[in-house]
């Protein structure tokens, strides 16, 4: 959506300057966290870093006996850190884009 005029506003250019550095942070930030599920007691852990890409699985001797049983905890324990990592993309869009419109003077909205 593209508002009439809004490049002409004071600071606008410098605004989108700023919106980009700031997502340039989160993505770094996102790929370095590390975000754990797990699954049957602690037989499976899988760990994915922020943009849900999965960074190690962990597997319990225990529970390579039963292999449907094994790929259900594994979808568990995936879809576990995977709420996790969405958990933590919302608080860092959260933390690195606050203060970051007040710096950007619409009027009507400031």
């Amino acid at each position: 959506m593209k508002l009439p005029g809004l490049d002409r506003l004071p600071g606008f250019e410098r605004a989108m300057e700023q919106m980009q550095q700031k997502q340039e942070e989160i993505k770094r930030a996102l790929e370095s966290a590390r975000c754990e599920g797990t699954a049957g007691g602690g037989m499976v852990r899988v760990t994915v870093n922020g943009l849900k890409q999965v960074v190690s699985v962990k597997l319990d001797a225990e529970a390579l006996a039963d292999k449907e049983m094994l790929e259900a905890l594994i979808v568990a324990a995936v879809n576990e850190a995977g709420r996790r990592a969405d958990e933590v993309a919302q608080q860092q869009m959260q933390q690195q884009m606050t203060g970051l419109l007040g710096n950007l003077k619409i009027p009507g909205m400031s």
